[in-house]
C-alpha cells in the first residue's frame, strides 16, 4: 500500500488498490464502513482502516 498521497498518479494508484481489494466505497465514507462486493462482508478491520482513510483525507 502507498503511504501518502501527493500526486495525481498516487490517487489513481491509491483507487486501483481498493477496487482490487473489492472494496465499494464513497470518498465521504470511513472505510470502516465498507464491504466487500463479492461477499458483502466488512472489508477492513480498524486497523487496516485507519491508513486508508488517513490517505483518503
Amino acid at each position: 500500500m502507498i503511504q501518502e498521497i501527493t500526486t495525481k498518479e498516487e490517487v489513481e494508484t491509491f483507487a486501483q488498490q481498493l477496487i482490487k481489494e473489492g472494496t465499494l466505497f464513497h470518498p465521504d465514507d470511513d472505510f470502516l464502513d465498507c464491504v466487500n462486493y463479492t461477499t458483502h462482508e466488512t472489508t477492513y478491520s480498524e486497523i487496516e482502516a485507519k491508513p486508508r482513510n488517513q490517505l483518503m483525507d
